[in-house]
């Protein structure tokens, strides 16, 4: 299993030796195999661990093949492009969709997208937008600093080029 970052902190108390530890969940054995960083909320924050699913007990899967609940992350492996990734599940959905036709018609396609796209979305125009409007705030207060700048230098040259003249000291 893998333990959340929260988790770590409050049951295990930040203990850089829990991966490697074996732990009892629910009756089943599991070994930690990490821990994942501070802020990763994937399905979400209530998240507490994640265990392969194959050893979670059969009460709590549901066994009806009708019932679409579960959701898959993973890594491409080394060298493996996303097009053969994408190839590969259409296989593994081909099989099932051969060997389950009631459950798995109209389920044959894969939609495999970038991890980061399911999590943040598009974001690019909106940052694209905030960027123009921050710049655009940077040059109004540059050119506000110039201003003031210039026109404290021109009052100073207008008040040193007309200064009254002193009458001359006596005796001088």
């Amino acid at each position: 299993m893998v333990l959340s970052h929260a988790l770590w902190q409050s049951r295990f108390a930040q203990d850089p030796a829990v991966v490697g530890r074996k732990v009892v969940l629910d009756g089943e054995p599991f070994v930690i195999a990490g821990v994942m960083p501070a802020g990763f909320a994937l399905p979400d924050r209530e998240v507490s661990l994640w265990a392969p699913l194959s050893r979670i007990g059969d009460l709590q899967i549901p066994h009806l093949r009708g019932v679409r609940w579960l959701s898959v992350v993973g890594r491409l492996a080394p060298g493996v492009t996303p097009q053969a990734a994408a190839a590969r599940v259409g296989a593994v959905l081909a099989g099932l969709a051969r060997q389950f036709p009631a459950s798995n018609e109209g389920w044959g396609q894969a939609a495999l997208r970038p991890l980061q796209e399911v999590v943040v979305g598009d974001v690019r125009p909106l940052f694209a937008v905030l960027s123009a409007a921050v710049g655009a705030v940077l040059l109004i207060v540059c050119v506000n600093l110039a201003n003031l700048t210039l026109a404290r230098a021109a009052g100073a040259a207008v008040s040193w080029r007309f200064a009254p003249r002193s009458a001359p000291r006596p005796g001088a």
